[in-house]
Order: structure tokens, then sequence, then C-alpha cells
């Protein structure tokens, strides 16, 4: 989002990389007024690539909830299955049986990675609306040196009150694959 910004800077004609950078940060507390956030703090952790943004609105009522939970997994598998309610449902893709509960979801993972050496998401939107969330992404497959597959996909989630997933629907057509290049 652009802030249309007022500058006091001099009138010539090419601005200095100083008054620019002053523009760029008077345009970053409008957006902070228009918003009406309290506080946003930028995060960048070198060692991991980790990089956020974390914005608060208001902390009249004591410190904010939420943030960023970081824990440490055995492997991806039980990260993957800690995230699922108790009784949580996955259907991947949408036509096809459902797996509920833990082990069947841990079923799932396994027969998703018998299937690939490689499998990574390329995540281009999650759009959230109340308890629900669509995460748009590509799918990149493949083993060895070999370029694999990529596949389009939607996935609609479902979060419960404990803030776990309680359905996933995952829309994808593998008529519809393409080589990875």
């Amino acid at each position: 989002m652009k802030v249309p910004v007022k500058s006091s800077a001099s009138s010539s004609p090419a601005p200095s990389r100083t008054s620019a950078k002053k523009e760029e940060a008077t345009a970053l507390f409008a957006l902070l007024e228009e918003h009406e956030h309290e506080q946003v703090s930028l995060v960048y952790e070198p060692s991991s690539g980790y990089r956020g943004i974390i914005a608060i609105h208001d902390t009249t009522l004591g410190p904010a909830l939420g943030g960023t939970r970081f824990w440490h997994y055995a492997n991806d598998r039980d990260a993957f299955l800690e995230v699922f309610a108790d009784d949580g449902v996955i259907v991947d893709p949408v036509g096809s049986p459902a797996h509920s509960g833990r082990e069947a979801r841990g079923a799932f993972w396994d027969t998703v990675h018998q299937l690939t050496e490689r499998l990574t998401f390329d995540v281009k939107d999650v759009t959230v609306c109340g308890n629900e969330a669509a995460m748009v992404f590509r799918i990149h497959a493949g083993s060895g040196d070999e370029g694999g597959i990529q596949i389009d996909a939607v996935d609609i989630f479902e979060i419960d009150d404990d803030g776990k997933i309680s359905s996933m629907r995952a829309y994808w057509d593998m008529s519809r694959a393409v080589p990875a290049g």
C-alpha cells in the first residue's frame, strides 16, 4: 500500500538519498497512524533466516495475545501431526476418502512421502476469514536430480477453539500437473 507523503525537503530537482529515506520513514509512520497500530516490530534472526513483522493494535488491557510459536519436533511428520485436533480430518484431494484421527493422518503423511523424495510448497496467498483459511500454493514434487512436477493447489483449513486444525480439504488435479522447470 502506498501512502502519499508530503515532504519538507528542498525544491531541488533530484532529492538526496537522505531526503528519500526521510520520505520513506514518514510514509511508514503514516501507515501506522492509518491502521491504528500502537507498535510495529520488524524482526530478523540471521542464523535461521526468520523474518517477521509483529503489529500490535492496542495494549490497554495488557500484553497482546498471540505470536509465533517455536517448538522443536523430532521431525517434520511429528510437527505436521501436532497442528491437528485429535479428531482432525484430512481430505486430500477432495473426493478421495477422509483421513480421520492421528493414526490415519500419520498414514497419509507416510504415503505421500513414499511417493516422492522431494516435496516443497510455494505459497502464493493465504486468506483468513473467521475460523477458516484458504491457502493458494504450488506443489513441487520430484526424486533425485530429476526435475519432477508442479501442481497448483488450494487447501481450505478449519481451525477449532484450541487453535488446532479440525479440517483440511485439498483441491488439486493430477491431470493439470506440469513438468517442473
